[in-house]
Formats: C-alpha cells, structure tokens, sequence
C-alpha cells in the first residue's frame, strides 16, 4: 500500500509542482524496517499476552460465554460501531465546508471506511489512510491536492486532541476507581492548567510559535517513503488550510462535539456487548477502559491497534472488577464487531474507488 501515487491536481489555482526527490535519509530504510520488526513483535507479544490469560480462564468457558450473547446485542453493537463513520463523517463535512461543494454523504463514509482498512493493514505508515481521503476527495474538489489534505489533517488533529482529552479523564477516573485518590486529584487539576496553555500556545498569531509544528511536519516527512515525503515536506497549502481550521474556535468546538460522540458510540458498542452476557458492568468502567485501550493501541502504533488494544482492555477490565471471563469475552466480541465492519465495508469501499468510481481522473 506504501506505493499510492501522489494525485494529479486540476485547479483554477496554480498548483506549485513537488520538490524534487532527494535521496532516502541515511539508514531511513533500516530505521522503517526496525520499526515494522518492534511493532509486529509488539502485536506478537500482546496476543500471547490474551492467549496466556484466555487460556488461565478457559477458552471453552470464553467461547461459551461469546455464544450466549444473542443477535440483538450483537446488531446493536455494530450499529453503534457503524454510528461512529457517520460522526466522523460529519465531523469531517464541518471542515469541508470551507472548499465547497462536498461529495455525497455515502461517498464520505466510504473514503473513511476505505483509510481505516489501509491504516490497519500498514504497521509502517499510519497516515496513509489520511492521504488516501485526500486523493479521494480529490476527484471530487478542483483544491490543490495540498489544501484536500490540510482539511483531512486538521480532521484528524481534532480527533486525537479530543481523545487525548478523554484518556487523560479516563486516567483520573482509573487512579479514582482503585483507590489511588491523591493522584486522581493531583491529574484532575493538572488538566485545566495544561489545557490553558495549550491553547494559548496554539492560539498565538506569532509565526515562531508554528515553527514546532512545521518542524514535526518535516520531521514525519524524512521518516516515510520518498513519495510520501515529497508530499508533506511541500505541504504549504496543508498547514495554511490546517490553522484556518483551528483558528475557527466555533468550528472546533463544533468538531470536538462530533469526537465526543464518535467516543460514546465506541462506548455504547462496547457496553451492550456486556448487556447481552447479563454481566452488570457501569458505563464509567467501559468508558474508562475503551479510553485506555485505544490509547495503548495508539502508542504502540500497531496496525489498527491490534493485540495492544485487546490486551490493554483486558488488563484494565480485570483492574477494575470485571470477570475475567466476561471480560475476555466481551473484549473479543467488541474488537471483533469492529474488525470484522472494517473488512466487510472497507475492502468493497477501496476496490471501488481503486478501480469503479467514474469520477477518477485520467
């Protein structure tokens, strides 16, 4: 998948063309080939991490479990986890307003659900699936391919800083939850002061205080392969479009609405999986836990977050209370639900805009 051609641009705007290619950094390669080998182990080691602690409860009494979870619980998990594309979708339609004329919702949904199949079935280069929504959406918008992805990046930008929010929380609750009050205080404070800061910094109208961000820009751009770095390293359009976006306070607050609705839908999909084991587990303990879980999946930068995501769940479940039994099994079935939508969904979505949507251009 690393090798997407970077897309042709047709503007009414002159396009500046892309920098020539230089040659790959030294130990580039080897660097992106560590860096595969650390994160496959990682996968490894968190699988054999589920299986130890599946095995010590009993497959047959998890897969017992999984079976007594009726279809209702199961349709309504997916549906849930369905729910989430659409806010990300409409999440994503706020910023788009800013080039125009948007393609249909459906085609939007489709782009999402194709970057999230490529994003995890690449362990060496996340963002392909954000340059995969620009290219797409390229077909449909006379920008430049740069402006296409500064609107994706300021759409991605604004989902991790709401989960960076959520997990922080998640983080404060957890101390709360086993007992550790002084630090869930200690966090809960430290957050609101943090957060100030943040915003003062990002805020400013100084151009020195953007040149950390065009410097983490660059510094991602040594790091890919060299199409894709061409890509970013000539990306001046992308941040122009990207602090418009996050300049626009009411438009930020507007998508951090839909990134909260995206964490509750991830929530709800998780607890009904609970419901229909007749396991009695708080919405605060799933919250806590999905939270958790997503962000050790980030971390660890594996594919999609799997293996690191299911056990760190597991762990976290377990901490807090919940059967290990229930909790193998509806963590299984959670994460399953999602892979199994990516798949269905996303391999039809990528075929047809690959091959099928009459839009592409020559």
């Amino acid at each position: 998948m690393s090798g997407y051609p970077v897309p042709d641009v047709t503007s009414t705007q002159a396009a500046s063309p892309p920098p020539a290619a230089g040659p790959e950094p030294a130990g580039a390669a080897e660097q992106n080939r560590l860096r595969s080998v650390v994160k496959l182990l990682l996968v490894a080691l968190a699988l054999y991490l589920v299986w130890r602690l599946a095995s010590r409860v009993g497959w047959r009494e998890v897969g017992a479990r999984m079976a007594a979870v009726g279809p209702v619980p199961l349709l309504l998990s997916t549906l849930f986890l369905f729910g989430r594309h659409v806010a990300v979708n409409l999440r994503w339609s706020l910023a788009l307003r800013r080039l125009g004329p948007q393609p249909h919702h459906l085609v939007r949904i489709l782009m999402l659900f194709s970057a999230a199949l490529v994003n995890h079935i690449t362990p060496a280069a996340r963002v392909l699936g954000g340059i995969l929504r620009a290219r797409y959406l390229g077909r449909y918008q006379s920008h430049p391919f740069s402006e296409l992805y500064g609107v994706v990046l300021a759409d991605q930008v604004s989902h991790h800083l709401v989960h960076l929010v959520l997990t922080w929380l998640a983080l404060v609750a957890m101390a709360w939850q086993v007992g550790q009050r002084e630090t869930a205080l200690i966090a809960g404070l430290a957050l609101p002061a943090v957060a100030l800061v943040a915003t003062y910094a990002f805020h400013t109208r100084h151009s020195e205080r953007w040149r950390p961000v065009t410097d983490l820009a660059r510094r991602i751009a040594r790091r890919q392969e060299s199409r894709l770095s061409r890509l970013l390293a000539g990306g001046r359009g992308a941040f122009r479009r990207f602090r418009e976006i996050f300049e626009d306070r009411d438009l930020q607050v507007r998508m951090s609405i839909f990134g909260v609705a995206f964490f509750v839908l991830n929530v709800l999909a998780q607890w009904v999986i609970f419901a229909g084991l007749e396991s009695k587990v708080s919405l605060l303990t799933v919250a806590i836990t999905v939270a958790l879980g997503a962000a050790a999946g980030q971390l660890t930068g594996t594919p999609g977050g799997a293996a690191t995501t299911e056990a760190a769940m597991i762990a976290c479940f377990a901490a807090l209370g919940v059967d290990r039994v229930d909790a193998v099994a509806a963590t299984l079935l959670y994460r399953g639900l999602h892979y199994g939508l990516i798949m269905v969904l996303g391999v039809p979505a990528l075929l047809y805009f690959e091959f099928l949507d009459s839009t592409a251009k020559p």
